[in-house]
């Protein structure tokens, strides 16, 4: 953060809430870090989620203000695999003991806590794949409904072949639609090898994907003062 700071480069915090970085011992009966302790109760969860999603961030705007200008309040929500209609991870100890709520209730408490310029997402992988595209675009119209979420972060874990960018664009105009605002968050592209061809694969990809980057933002840059998509990417 002081790094950023000094260097006058703006920071998207990564993540308030999120199954997979929290340790057990947070979601425990008295905090205890026993692996077999007994979850804690509904009411406590629901304290701990809200107070530590204040605590961050009132910490963070205070400390470094006008730093951040977007946040990830929730993380790799969804399960790709799941059938209709949970399409929840539930796995997730934040599902097991608040069940869906606990998405909403973290965007409703970041909501509060946001400085003056700064926007809240949901974040996760596969945002644009025929399997999960209907589930993720399910959960951020409700939270729009809402007014808590401003946009869609896409991690961006791709392949040379996977996914059809025809599909990936299809995803953003669809988020879009909403008015909701997207980032590629956690850009990565998967190649087999360092040799000659695989890196041309690899050229080739990241060219076809910044182009068609570069074009949706044109279009929204356009669109935007005729009142139509909105590609803050």
């Amino acid at each position: 953060m002081e790094y950023a700071k000094k260097n006058g480069m703006g920071m998207r915090f990564h993540v308030l809430a999120w199954h997979n970085q929290t340790p057990r011992w947070f979601f425990a009966e008295g905090w205890s870090d026993d692996k077999d302790a007994p979850l804690a109760d509904r009411e406590t969860m629901l304290a701990r989620l809200q107070n530590s999603i204040a605590d961050e961030m009132d910490y963070v705007n205070a400390t470094w203000p006008g730093l951040v200008y977007a946040w990830d309040v929730v993380n790799e929500a969804i399960e790709p695999d799941h059938e209709a209609p949970n399409m929840f991870r539930t796995k997730s100890l934040w599902y097991q003991i608040l069940g869906e709520d606990f998405v909403f209730i973290a965007f409703r408490e970041a909501r509060k806590h946001q400085a003056e310029g700064q926007k809240l997402y949901y974040n996760d992988f596969n945002v644009a794949m025929p399997n999960k595209v209907d589930w993720v675009y399910s959960l951020v119209k409700r939270l729009n409904d809402e007014g808590t979420v401003d946009g869609v972060g896409f991690q961006t874990h791709i392949g040379l072949d996977y996914p059809d960018f025809a599909d990936y664009e299809a995803a953003i105009r669809r988020y879009a639609a909403l008015g909701l605002t997207i980032q590629s968050t956690e850009m990565d592209i998967r190649v087999p090898g360092a040799d000659p061809a695989s890196q041309m694969k690899l050229a080739v990809r990241y060219r076809d994907y910044f182009a068609m980057m570069r074009r949706l933002r044109r279009e929204g840059q356009q669109d935007r003062a005729n009142q139509g998509y909105r590609f803050d990417i």
